[in-house]
């Protein structure tokens, strides 16, 4: 593991275009699928029905904001004030759960949307861009979510070490004083034909507000976040489950893996053909399991919520592990 993301480090700094193209094209949709699956195994039989019922409104109009720009039903400014309010949403829904916890747990819940709200009311775009850069954090809390004791601790080191030690490093050029004199870095180059550079940035940061050379640090340390986040949840959190976690949906178990290469090899198809419509539809399902995730760690992380401990009292139609 550490070899594979000192490896990402170096192509994040080096080749950044081809890096942030080819991981995505590579394993977004796998990442997103099993990342879906890990919510639902380990959280989804225990939140109420109601309670994901409104979940499942608020992350329809997610897909509608995402979906409808594609065929021009609506302006894409709308669009992002329309998932930003779906996600305010999704925050205000978890609410009276939180202050079930404590006081203070409602508190950080209520700070969270409190930002949500500025942002679309102030900066909707950058608001958006916000979200998408903290999205790769979140498996910082799912594993230390899942963990106890030392294991936990241990856990804590590696996730500050690697999600923000390495990004700093980075977003500050100290990755690119290294490797910068080799001679073998290629910002620009692509493999799939997507760019320019600036073009592929307008994923993490606002373009044209940020001085170029620090925009390249930056959106190298953005694209590795990116690669950590897809090995944390592909090769961590996939494998973390127990054997015998059930969810509300009915998920492969010993096909799993298989399903996993399968997804990964066409999902480069049509980003070979055209990375730019395939990011926009790849986006769709991103945004949903970027969304449900964040009510959900809020859920987990700030105490034993009842909206997460009470057992439902439907039958599970959910498959378990084998």
């Amino acid at each position: 593991m550490p070899v594979l993301l000192a490896g990402a480090a170096l192509a994040s700094v080096a080749w950044p275009l081809a890096t942030y193209t080819l991981t995505l094209a590579a394993f977004g949709l796998a990442h997103v699928v099993a990342e879906l699956r890990y919510v639902d195994l380990r959280f989804g039989r225990r939140l109420g029905r109601a309670l994901a019922r409104a979940m499942g409104v608020a992350l329809t109009g997610i897909v509608i904001a995402r979906a409808a720009p594609m065929v021009e039903r609506l302006s894409p400014s709308a669009a992002v004030v329309l998932e930003l309010g779906c996600g305010l949403s999704l925050v205000a829904l978890v609410l009276p759960s939180l202050l079930r916890i404590r006081p203070w747990t409602a508190a950080v819940g209520g700070l969270v949307a409190a930002a949500l709200a500025l942002a679309i009311l102030v900066a909707p775009a950058a608001g958006l861009l916000a979200i998408a850069v903290l999205h790769n954090l979140t498996p910082v809390g799912f594993v230390l979510e899942a963990r106890r004791g030392a294991s936990r601790r241990r856990a804590a080191w590696w996730c500050l070490a690697v999600f923000a030690v390495v990004p700093l490093v980075i977003a500050s050029g100290g990755g690119w004083a290294l490797v910068g004199a080799t001679g073998v870095a290629a910002p620009e180059a692509s493999p799939l034909g997507y760019g320019p550079l600036h073009e592929a940035m307008k994923a993490y940061l606002p373009v044209g507000r940020i001085d170029p050379s620090l925009a390249l640090h930056l959106f190298s340390a953005c694209v590795f976040l990116q690669c950590a986040h897809y090995v944390a949840v592909l090769a961590i959190m996939s494998r973390s489950l127990p054997a015998d976690a059930r969810g509300r949906l009915r998920w492969p178990g010993v096909r799993w893996w298989p399903l996993v290469l399968a997804a990964t090899a066409l999902a480069l198809i049509p980003f070979a053909f055209d990375f730019a419509q395939a990011r926009r539809g790849y986006g769709v399902l991103a945004a949903v399991h970027a969304w449900i995730e964040l009510p959900i760690l809020l859920l987990a992380l700030l105490g034993p919520s009842p909206a997460l401990t009470r057992p439902t009292p439907e039958r599970s139609t959910g498959g378990a592990e084998p």
